[in-house]
């Protein structure tokens, strides 16, 4: 970290209420620039009496570090003073807890200023603290203006950070698809609903990112993600954002067919740890510059851990060869077969779903389809139709939309 000197000044006294203030001595070593106390009102008739007057706070201070600050303190008191003075740290979020130093002031004379240690303080947030003074000051300076900005730090795949609430979380690896099938039901007329496998695909030039995580709960309390979840120090878990950016994240798609559980439907027992998924849409363009920003707070603050994910990936890339589709309706279950080739550039899986119209809705037809494809390999997959002969329906190929009727 780097540091500014503050000046060592001597305060000028008077008679009755005079100003003292430092004197423009000296501007430090190294190049290092100086600060200027301001002046501030004596009062020789009153007791001695602390004054926070200004401070230099050092740059580049990132999440999780240690740190100290330098303070000038003076006394615009007419008699020397010896005293226990708290410097505050405070956030502009109000769920996140204050941080105070003690200081001892000795014989500080009247009219002096001192130049202070303060700390450590520990960087618990990212974002723009704010220090003032707090029990044994008479008061702040009112020009004062001490702050220090924690910015984000920097994080790899395959690192682990822990979580105010005590869960710790290791980012496992991403991966990329074309589609994700989910449970949902249907009713395609009122005498029921029907259990199906849908999918979801985004639009052309996007895919779907898909972030694994493991979380640990290290506490001896159940920790839930959401409304009355455990709480550390004023921070509830439910505060935290999980942002892949630049990507437009799917909120609580909590029945999408990948390993792990939503993270939103997190909920530990003490000592247990799960596997949790978060899925976005991100441009296929946007890939080298993605990253997952974990926040703390619901403020603007900066991130306070930013996963670099960024990358040039290949994709698998799928386009419809054929379909095998029976020329005439039978009695039974009949199978519907899909014909896909990967074109892509990486090994992917496809899915995707033949969909029936009724009455001008679309539904699913079941199983879903998906293969396994090498980059060039081909592959046929199906679903099946019961549907009696005589009767005629539309039906449409996702995420071809290729249509046909039988």
């Amino acid at each position: 970290m780097e540091r500014r000197q503050l000046l060592a000044c001597v305060g000028a006294g008077g008679i009755g209420l005079g100003t003292a203030g430092c004197l423009g001595l000296g501007g430090g070593g190294d190049g290092a620039e100086s600060i200027e106390a301001p002046e501030f009102d004596v009062n020789e008739d009153a007791p001695g009496r602390v004054l926070f007057l200004a401070a230099s706070t050092p740059d580049d201070v990132t999440y999780e570090d240690e740190f100290s600050i330098t303070a000038l303190v003076g006394n615009a008191g007419g008699e020397p003073v010896d005293a226990e003075a708290d410097v505050r740290m405070f956030h502009p979020s109000s769920d996140v807890p204050e941080q105070t130093s003690t200081v001892v002031v000795e014989e500080l004379g009247s009219g002096d200023v001192t130049e202070l240690t303060v700390g450590p303080f520990d960087a618990t947030y990212s974002g723009t603290w704010e220090f003032d003074g707090a029990d044994g000051f008479d008061r702040s300076h009112p020009d004062l203006e001490a702050l220090v900005t924690v910015g984000s730090r920097q994080q790899a795949v395959g690192d682990s950070f822990d979580h105010p609430s005590g869960v710790r979380f290791t980012v496992d690896g991403v991966s990329y698809e074309r589609a994700v099938h989910y449970d949902t039901a249907e009713s395609p007329t009122i005498f029921g609903s029907n259990e199906v496998v849908a999918v979801r695909t985004p639009a052309s030039g996007q895919v779907i990112t898909h972030l694994k995580l493991t979380a640990e709960n290290r506490t001896s309390e159940t920790v839930v993600f959401g409304d009355g979840g455990a709480l550390y120090d004023g921070a509830s878990i439910s505060n935290t954002r999980f942002d892949l950016t630049p990507s437009d994240r799917y909120e609580r798609f909590t029945n999408a067919r990948v390993d792990g559980d939503d993270l939103s439907t997190l909920e530990l027992e003490a000592g247990d740890s799960g596997s949790y998924y978060v899925l976005a849409v991100t441009d296929v363009e946007d890939l080298p510059e993605l990253g997952l920003d974990v926040g703390f707070t619901d403020d603007e603050s900066d991130p306070e851990i930013r996963f670099d994910l960024g990358g040039e990936p290949d994709l698998p890339e799928f386009e419809l060869v054929e379909l095998d589709i029976p020329s005439e309706r039978t009695e039974g279950d009949q199978e519907f077969g899909v014909v896909v080739e990967n074109v892509g550039d990486a090994a992917g899986t496809f899915r995707g779903a033949i969909q029936w119209r009724y009455d001008g809705d679309w539904y699913h037809l079941s199983p879903p389809l998906e293969a396994d494809l090498e980059p060039g390999e081909d592959a046929r997959t199906f679903a099946t139709s019961d549907a009696s002969p005589g009767e005629v329906y539309d039906y449409r190929v996702v995420p071809f939309g290729e249509e046909f009727s039988l």
